[in-house]
């Protein structure tokens, strides 16, 4: 039954060794093939399900896939605005698991090169704007340490170290889903009276299903005539869920517009 359930990729085998091991002295998945034909399964063996393997750094990949880490790194620095490295890491593993530290330095450094944040030498807590702001090209070459500051782009801006704010118009977290969530169902409809703007990314974490389970939606790079297309989908999604305490919504608009239906309707509800 071991045997089978590990060539089937249904659990893992393993065997810490000494206790002051933090890896396993002996691993077996799917990936690394068949058990071999003299394993003693009566010693001190134990299994864990891929996942929990992938978490720990234990499979070949070596942790989650890179896409929902930088969600999960994503969500984190939405709710803190300004962090460390460090404390992003942190939370991001209260939440979700350990992480592989190569795994959370790549989705920071993505998301820095990639504009959705800024990286700096100083403190989280500092007002004085620092020596070096790294975005985009910038920082081409930015590797994150773990006392490096992350902060979002719309607190650089609220701080004043942004020369030319950005007109990217952001929402994230909890406040997030407090605007989205009520407007879910007439999405599509304010598309088809006059919604303009393209959605770069909206994510919706954490919806509650009515007869249990948690549904999450996310677009990118999406033009307005596909938000109108959307709008059956967004009608059923609000009839079929509902907000929870752990319910989430991130939305960036690179180029919002003015006379978009969309945007003016979330201005006039934050």
């Amino acid at each position: 039954l071991i045997r089978s359930g590990v060539q089937r990729g249904v659990w893992c085998l393993f065997h810490m060794g000494s206790d002051e091991n933090i890896e396993p002295d002996e691993f077996y998945s799917k990936e690394t093939g068949d058990l071999p034909l003299n394993l003693d399964l009566s010693r001190d063996y134990s299994l864990v399900n891929p996942n929990g393997a992938r978490q720990r750094g234990w499979t070949p990949e070596g942790g989650p896939d890179l896409t929902r880490v930088k969600d999960w790194v994503r969500y984190a620095l939405g709710d803190k605005q300004v962090a460390s490295v460090m404390e992003i890491k942190e939370a991001v593993a209260r939440k979700y698991g350990d992480i592989p530290h190569k795994t959370i330095n790549e989705a920071v450094s993505d998301l820095v090169k990639g504009e959705k944040a800024m990286a700096f030498k100083g403190k989280a807590s500092q007002d004085d704007k620092p020596d070096q702001l790294l975005s985009g090209t910038k920082a081409v070459f930015f590797t994150p340490e773990a006392d490096d500051v992350i902060i979002t782009p719309a607190k650089a801006s609220e701080k004043g170290w942004i020369d030319q704010p950005s007109k990217t118009f952001s929402l994230s977290g909890r406040a997030g889903a407090n605007v989205i969530m009520p407007l879910l169902r007439r999405i599509g409809s304010l598309y088809n009276r006059g919604g303009k703007s393209f959605i770069d990314d909206m994510d919706l974490t954490e919806l509650v299903l009515p007869k249990g389970g948690r549904l999450r939606l996310s677009l990118s790079d999406v033009p307005s005539e596909s938000m109108k297309d959307l709008a059956e989908l967004f009608e059923v999604i609000a009839d079929l869920t509902e907000s929870g305490d752990d319910t989430e919504a991130y939305l960036d608009i690179d180029d919002p517009l003015d006379d978009c239906a969309f945007v003016r309707e979330i201005k006039n509800n934050r």
